[in-house]
């Protein structure tokens, strides 16, 4: 649900919508969502290198979890992108 470069506009509507059900499904605006993946995609990646194109999230309503999942890149590729 992240914004990248390569993001078609069907990519981008899907990933809208995906982000304004999990916002409704866990009662917090869509907007909120967005700062909050962000928040932890920096949070993360001050520690260790992250593919922040990749990260997912999702809502588990039976247990009331949110999870992300944050994948992680080989620090070779992280030197590459700076």
């Amino acid at each position: 649900m992240i914004l990248s470069k390569k993001h078609t506009s069907r990519e981008f509507a899907k990933d809208r919508l995906k982000t304004v059900i999990l916002s409704e499904r866990i009662d917090c605006s869509a907007q909120m969502l967005i700062m909050m993946q962000n928040d932890l995609i920096q949070a993360v990646g001050k520690y260790i290198p992250v593919d922040a194109q990749h990260v997912k999230f999702r809502f588990i309503p039976e247990k009331q979890t949110l999870e992300a999942v944050i994948p992680v890149l080989h620090m070779q590729e992280k030197k590459q992108d700076l």
